[in-house]
């Protein structure tokens, strides 16, 4: 009976060993995909350095020796923003491009991604990205669903991720630590126009109406919340289903007021803008961008009919961004980017080019030291001027402190352009 036991204890102590050098070997691998730990105060700040080495962390340090620094960029590259995003790509490349895709003496690297407008994609996405690719950090995606969905990742594995257009308020919590919204927040650029309603425009009812998702909400809330602040009255809400084929049905029970603010984007904007001018709802109450992004833009307004864009002239809108500004910065900004595209950029341009400038400033703070939290805390301490105006953050929630331009769509030579006409300077994340 002694030989059966002695092999059986030789078995388990071999089984052991085995099993302390598998977990020698593969701890990090572990680390990434296992649940945070509880989160204290001290673990949300956002100078905090991680507990533990990720496996994220480890693939960046790496990364650093090699001399190649790798950025994951996720874009919605099909679906209603196919459009936009494909701009906002070659917008961030070419910032890239004009300083031959090096940064302190190391290559960059940009590998991009399709999240198809769906969180859980945009998530799948950037673990590819994170865990495959070996990325230094992510950039993007697009919409508030999936900023959430891709920030919650990028902290949970202690990963930066750069937003380049305004994210949700949930992402500049201590809970979405490595989450840095580079182009602010929802709340900053909406609020500045409910302000702007009451105080300069003089409205004081109005209607609201958007899309039943999640950017048509945060918008239009923020606006409606700066409104009624200031003692606006709101007449009437409509949310319509997102996407919809027909806007008529719900552009026909608008109540009058003194405007109709509105926000929706790409192709729903060209049917909305269309039928609202089609249905001489324009003759009644003028509409007014909650929202800039993909509504009453530019490229938006070239791509409707004649009589329904030159019916917009004069609309108000909150912007982030004028190629009219007056600064040298932007002056040179706008040369080169009509020289290499030969079209005037837009907000959809300058986000992802300030973005990766802002890159560029925080890899030369830590002389290329890809070090998440290093690179992270980088990031939020850019301070320079940017083709908008000032860049710079507020500390506590990683959000960029805005300049909102509220401008008049105008013709020049021929192309709509954004024409600032009042300013509101240093806007805080949470709004006005």
């Amino acid at each position: 009976m002694k030989k059966p036991i002695f092999f059986v204890s030789m078995i388990l102590v071999l089984l052991l060993v085995i099993g302390v050098l598998l977990a020698a070997c593969g701890g990090n691998e572990t680390t990434t995909t296992a649940a945070p730990t509880e989160t204290t105060a001290a673990s949300t700040q956002s100078t905090a350095a991680p507990t533990e080495t990720s496996a994220a962390s480890t693939e960046t340090t790496a990364a650093a020796t090699t001399g190649v620094i790798k950025i994951g960029h996720i874009r919605p590259l099909s679906g209603v923003m196919a459009t936009t995003s494909d701009r906002m790509i070659k917008a961030f490349d070419f910032a890239f491009e004009q300083v031959g895709y090096q940064a302190t003496g190391k290559k960059i690297e940009i590998i991009v991604g399709d999240s198809k407008g769906d969180p859980a994609t945009a998530v799948e996405v950037a673990r590819k990205m994170v865990e495959s690719d070996g990325v230094s950090m992510l950039v993007g995606p697009t919409q508030g669903g999936e900023e959430m969905a891709v920030a919650a990742y990028a902290s949970q594995v202690g990963i930066p991720v750069l937003f380049t257009n305004p994210a949700p308020m949930g992402a500049a919590t201590p809970d979405m630590a490595f989450a840095v919204s580079g182009y602010g927040t929802e709340p900053q650029i909406s609020s500045a126009m409910g302000v702007y309603c009451y105080d300069q425009a003089g409205y004081r009812n109005v209607d609201l109406l958007s899309g039943d998702f999640a950017p048509g909400h945060g918008f239009l809330g923020a606006f409606k919340a700066a409104f009624t602040k200031k003692g606006g009255t709101i007449v009437q809400e409509i949310y319509t289903p997102y996407p919809s084929e027909d806007f008529s049905p719900y552009l026909t029970t608008l109540k009058d007021a003194d405007a109709v603010v509105a926000w929706i984007d790409g192709e729903q904007a060209i049917k909305l803008l269309t039928q609202y001018h089609q249905l001489s709802i324009d003759k009644r109450m003028p509409i007014v961008g909650a929202f800039h992004g993909s509504f009453l833009a530019p490229f938006i307004l070239s791509a409707l009919p004649a009589d329904v864009s030159d019916s917009l002239v004069g609309a108000l809108v909150p912007v982030p961004y004028s190629p009219l500004l007056d600064t040298a910065v932007n002056t040179k900004f706008v040369a080169d980017f009509k020289a290499k595209f030969n079209v005037l950029p837009e907000d959809m341009d300058s986000g992802p080019y300030v973005g990766a400038q802002i890159i560029m400033h925080a890899l030369e703070a830590t002389n290329g030291d890809t070090t998440p939290a290093k690179l992270r805390d980088a990031l939020v301490a850019v301070n320079f001027e940017g083709p908008e105006g000032p860049i710079k953050f507020d500390p506590q929630t990683r959000a960029a402190i805005k300049t909102v331009y509220i401008a008049k769509v105008a013709k020049q030579d021929g192309a709509f352009v954004w024409q600032p006409v009042f300013t509101y300077p240093d806007v805080p994340p949470a709004g006005l």
